[in-house]
């Protein structure tokens, strides 16, 4: 009997004896690769808002740097990240978050964290992020 390359479906040939166990195994396998699938897209559109502090930053000069603990993040990760301003916030402090935001030229993932590094200046007021597909 031949089998899928990928996945390994049992595929009866025209004089094989179709059995209760090949389908039941093709179907097992396929709700397992269908669960591993929705686990992965319901990541990838997980977001959580983070809170950089303005004075959380390391370094006398640049660069600065802020690691910020985020619970499930690997290294290999590459979330889309983005300020992330509140409902209620008036022009002069999304301003002045987005002015801040601005300070911010990397972002690097690793282990249950991100870190974000300013090469010019560090930001002198708190302001959050969103992290999207971690």
């Amino acid at each position: 009997m031949n089998t899928t390359e990928k996945y390994g479906f049992r595929k009866p040939e025209a004089n094989d004896f179709v059995s209760v166990d090949d389908l039941n195994h093709n179907a097992d396998t396929m709700e397992k690769a269908l669960c591993e699938l929705d686990a992965e897209v319901n990541r990838l559109n997980h977001a959580v808002v983070l809170s950089v502090s303005k004075t959380g930053w390391s370094g006398g000069s640049a660069p600065y740097t802020q690691t910020v603990t985020v619970k499930g993040v690997t290294a290999e990760d590459r979330p889309v990240i983005g300020l992330s301003v509140s409902s209620g916030s008036n022009a002069d402090t999304i301003r002045a978050q987005s002015k801040a935001w601005g300070c911010v030229d990397r972002a690097v993932t690793g282990t249950d964290k991100i870190t974000f590094y300013c090469y010019r200046k560090k930001p002198e007021v708190d302001f959050e992020v969103q992290a999207k597909g971690v």
